[in-house]
């Protein structure tokens, strides 16, 4: 049987991190975030024009 492999801390964050960037509403860059402590997520957030404002 093959070993599962996990990938380490770092790179979960960081692929969350992408996940979240898939929400932005800007079409040249789209940005992702996630604030850790000690290996809990306390926010997430993407980038993007604020409400009722045209998309950047």
């Amino acid at each position: 049987m093959k070993k599962l492999t996990r990938p380490s801390t770092d790179k979960y964050f960081l692929k969350i991190a992408s996940v979240v960037a898939e929400r932005s509403t800007c079409r040249r860059h789209h940005v992702g975030a996630v604030a850790v402590k000690d290996k809990h997520i306390l926010a997430t957030g993407y980038n993007g024009a604020p409400s009722g404002l045209k998309d950047c």
